[in-house]
Order: C-alpha cells, then structure tokens, then sequence
C-alpha cells in the first residue's frame, strides 16, 4: 500500500469487531510512534498497551463514560513525561527563549505563576505526544485498522488507573481496532480552499 493510499483510508471508528490485533501490526504501530520527531528530539512520549477487560472499562468511565472505547481489543494510551516544565527554567535556557517567541514573554510568565504546573506541563505536552499518536494511527491504517482520538478525557484519573509516576500524564487514549462496519465517505475542503502562497 502506497502512503498516499494510507492517508487516504485512515478513518475514524467506533465500533469495533472484537478480533485481537496482530502483533506484526502492534509492533508497527508502535515502531511507527517511536520514530516520530520531537522537539529537540527529547521523546517525551509513553505508549501504554491496555488489553486488559477491567482497566479498558475504567478507562472509559474515565472519558466520560463513552463505554464503545472499552470494547476495542487494545486501547493505546498516549501518555507525555513532563518533568522538563516542573522546575523553573534558567533565563538562558535555549527552550524558554522559544516559548517566550512563540508565546510572548507575558503569557509565558503567566502560565508559570499558575500553582498546578503539572498542568501547564501536560497542556504543553500534548502536541508532541500527539505527533507519535498520528504516526501510530497511520501504521494501524496500512494494517486495516481504525482507530479513534479520545481526548475527553480526565486526564488526572486516567493516570491514576494506569499508575503512571508523578512526572508523566495520559493526555489522550487510542482504541485500535477492526471496525465493525465500513469507513465512509468524508467531506474534506479543496486544497484550493485550505492553502495560500507567500501571504495572505
């Protein structure tokens, strides 16, 4: 299957067979979200593997009750390491020059003042561990299978199922799966409609 091919077939689904997942697939799935990039390559990224029935369902009660993600064989739990924001940061430090550029310094020191950092620090991760997520969910694709972004999520209870340390946060959960009934057709804009050249 070309990548393109890939792209194209990736769907969402909610509705799963419950067929188990090969492990030839977990096993590129995973190696798939181990080489995504991140941000000065700190692979600040966890991936659980949830199989087990019992933790599924709690993790689900977890995402506000929507028990159709328990009933996927697996459930990826994207989780980020956030020790990096718990401390405060040097002046020099080469990251907080660039939060302070793409934040502005004001903003920046704001959110710093904020008492929950653990909070602030998850905020901030959850783009880098969605980069591995994608690439995961791309490799479940090229296997024919779906899966789905669940981030309703009580992040702080989801770690506490899955006995994460203090410095690490499940920031999203990914049931993967055979999908039970066919991926339809998605209405997407025009490159025409989403792109510009040079300015404005």
């Amino acid at each position: 299957m070309q990548f393109m091919d890939i792209i194209r077939i990736r769907r969402s689904a909610r509705s799963f067979k419950p067929d188990p997942i090969p492990a030839e697939a977990l096993h590129d799935m995973l190696e798939a979200a181990r080489l995504a990039p991140s941000p000065g390559n700190c692979q600040s990224w966890y991936l659980g593997v949830i199989t087990d029935p019992h933790t599924r369902c709690q993790l689900a009660e977890a995402a506000g009750s929507q028990m159709w993600i328990a009933t996927a064989p697996v459930i990826i739990a994207l989780c980020s390491r956030i020790t990096w924001h718990l401390e405060p940061m040097d002046p020099d430090d080469f990251g907080l020059q660039v939060c302070y550029t793409r934040y502005g310094q004001d903003f920046w020191d704001y959110l710093q003042r904020y008492p929950q950092r653990k909070h602030i620090g998850a905020l901030l991760e959850e783009w880098t561990v969605s980069l591995a997520g994608q690439q995961l969910f791309l490799a479940a694709a090229s296997h024919n299978l779906s899966a789905c972004w669940v981030g309703y999520l009580d992040t702080s209870r989801a770690s506490r199922i899955l006995g994460l340390p203090d410095d690490v946060v499940c920031e999203y959960l990914l049931p993967v799966c055979y999908p039970a009934e066919p991926a339809g057709t998605i209405d997407r804009k025009s490159i025409n409609e989403i792109t510009f050249y040079n300015n404005w």
